[in-house]
């Protein structure tokens, strides 16, 4: 039968869409990330959905560090190995061997370079140390790139602040969505800007407040070390280690800012913050203001044990909770005086309670028989998350390796203030680094963790492993996994609420 007229052309179109197809049938396609319950996802990506190679040839680099912004949208992460971004409608290789920072959009499959120019430029130094904005927007990151916005102090600060810290890093933050029209890194959509300032001076270590209005760093000059707080929306920069006028006489670093940026949490040595401060070792700080337009504020030691006096082991970097009210951290201190263990812990200082109190209990109640060696809050304070070798913590866990672990912190509401251990028949700890059972035989029976971040609204928990922990992971280098809690654990979690 011969074909009508509209058949033919019906049949040409038909043609003509399938070449279209056929044509550009190789070309890479983003895809949203979708996490079940209970599974793995790997996240740190390059835009066309490949792993990203070990450039090293030792079997550790890929990606690292990663976080996640409050909504389980954004995760953020770093790396020195060659990597394909998006950039407006096309796609760009960066493989200059520098450390540079990417955030990979869920939503849209998409990841897109950080340290860039707002003309598009990348940086041409290296990145690290970044805060990543509870919306997503905002990033602060050290770099000592030339090529960004600059004051001169990176050309003229070439000595060393310290032992193998160079004088010339700064801290910028990033605004990746100006429009805030919720796509980020689209061109002529960044505003980049300077925070530090000091010739001869270099900074890191910063953390952003919650809508990104104000930036914590560390700002290290040969000899010193303290912590400024840069308030973008008044361009103010002041001092937080001082008390009565005076700068603490000690190395200060490690800052954690709340929502409201009117507390910061912070390790120092100086022993001129407090009364009674002869320990010499690095103790944690609370510094609290009344105002946004305030630039003085109160101290308080927060590592004190119960058997009074003070500690003789240091703070390893501590997280602050949204309102302030706990910050966690890490120390081998015997705080609760009961932990005998000689290892490090993870301790939660409770405003209520007044007090610290150890969370890295066994199932039991007893003590951990691992070293515990990070710490972070959920925004709302409800979670801790952690890193421990601990195999006591959970059932179990007969791995052998490092994990990640949150508690829950509920318990904290209704303890007595005398109580310096966590119940942890109340307090139920979770493990996050494990793997369902495959039928895939080639997967690794161990599966361990460096915590990054958690989304408590999604259930979503971001570390980075070099275990391959789904199918195609064989890169043999760290990457950078989603964990969604399982639903039985969510509900449990929500019923609390």
């Amino acid at each position: 039968q011969r074909m009508t007229n509209t058949e033919a052309q019906m049949t040409k179109i038909f043609k003509f869409l399938l070449m279209f197809v056929l044509a550009f049938s190789t070309v890479s396609v983003a895809k949203a990330v979708w996490v079940d319950p209970g599974e793995n996802v790997r996240v740190t990506l390059q835009d066309d959905g490949r792993q990203i190679p070990d450039c090293t040839g030792k079997g550790y680099m890929g990606a690292r560090d990663p976080r996640i912004d409050s909504s389980g949208r954004y995760v953020m992460f770093g790396t020195r190995c060659p990597m394909i971004v998006r950039w407006g409608s096309r796609q760009q290789r960066i493989a200059d061997g520098k450390d540079h920072l990417y955030i990979r959009d869920l939503d849209s499959g998409h990841t897109y370079l950080v340290d860039r120019r707002s003309d598009g430029t990348p940086s041409n130094g290296n990145a690290g140390w970044a805060s990543l904005a509870s919306n997503g927007r905002w990033v602060a990151f050290t770099s000592d790139a030339t090529n960004l916005p600059d004051n001169g102090d990176q050309n003229g600060g070439r000595g060393l602040c310290g032992p193998g810290i160079a004088c010339n890093y700064d801290v910028y933050l990033v605004n990746l969505d100006v429009s805030n029209d919720g796509q980020i890194g689209e061109p002529g959509d960044i505003s980049l800007t300077l925070v530090s300032k000091g010739a001869g001076e270099s900074a890191y270590d910063p953390t952003l407040a919650g809508n990104g209005d104000v930036v914590a760093y560390t700002r290290i000059s040969p000899g010193a070390s303290h912590i400024v707080v840069w308030d973008r929306v008044i361009n103010r920069r002041f001092y937080v280690d001082r008390a009565g006028g005076q700068l603490a006489n000690g190395l200060s670093f490690w800052s954690a800012i709340t929502n409201n940026a009117l507390k910061v949490a912070f390790v120092s040595r100086g022993s001129n913050l407090v009364p009674g401060d002869t320990n010499d070792t690095m103790d944690l700080f609370l510094w609290t203001r009344a105002s946004r337009t305030a630039t003085y504020g109160t101290i308080r030691r927060l590592n004190v044990p119960r058997y009074g006096g003070q500690s003789y082991a240091g703070v390893l970097a501590p997280s602050i909770s949204g309102d302030g009210e706990r910050v966690a951290f890490v120390t081998k201190g015997n705080l609760s005086g009961d932990d005998t263990n000689g290892l490090e812990d993870a301790y939660v200082w409770d405003a209520r309670i007044g007090h610290p109190v150890l969370v890295t209990t066994s199932r039991t109640g007893g003590n951990a028989n691992g070293i515990t060696d990070s710490a972070t809050l959920s925004a709302s304070g409800r979670y801790v998350s952690f890193t421990s070798r601990a195999s006591n913590l959970v059932a179990g866990d007969t791995n052998g390796a490092k994990d990640v672990f949150i508690a829950e912190l509920w318990s904290l509401n209704d303890m007595p203030r005398s109580s310096w251990r966590i119940d942890p028949l109340l307090a139920q700890t979770y493990r996050v680094t494990f793997k369902r059972k495959p039928e895939d035989t080639s997967y690794p029976g161990l599966s361990n963790g460096d915590y990054g971040s958690f989304a408590e609204k999604q259930g979503l928990v971001v570390y980075q492993t070099l275990q391959p922990m789904v199918r195609g992971d064989t890169n043999d280098a760290y990457d950078g996994y989603i964990y969604k809690l399982p639903l039985e654990v969510m509900a449990k979690l929500r019923s609390r609420n």
